[in-house]
C-alpha cells in the first residue's frame, strides 16, 4: 500500500488535492508532501497499534501470575 501511495497520481498536477486509487475507491493525496504525510501517520498509528497489543499481552500475563500466585497461597494456608 506504501508504494501505491507513492506511485499513484501525478505530483505535478496543478490544483490537485486528491487521486484516486481504483484498487482500494479511497481518495489517496497526489502531492509528495501530503504523501509522506500519510505514510508517518500510517507508521505511527502501525507502531501504535503494536504497543498496545504487547501491553494487552503483558497485562493477562501478569493477571494469570497473579491468580495463579494467589491459588497457591490459599491453598498453602488452607
Amino acid at each position: 500500500m506504501f508504494l501505491k501511495l507513492l506511485t499513484m497520481g501525478s505530483p505535478y498536477q496543478k490544483n490537485c488535492t486528491f487521486g484516486h486509487n481504483l484498487d482500494t475507491k479511497y481518495p489517496i493525496p497526489c502531492t509528495i508532501r501530503d504523501r509522506i504525510f500519510i505514510l508517518l501517520f500510517y507508521i505511527v498509528f502501525n507502531w501504535i497499534s503494536m504497543l498496545r497489543s504487547i501491553v494487552t499481552v503483558l497485562l493477562t500475563l501478569l493477571l494469570s501470575l497473579f491468580l495463579i500466585l494467589t491459588l497457591i497461597v490459599s491453598y498453602a494456608l488452607s
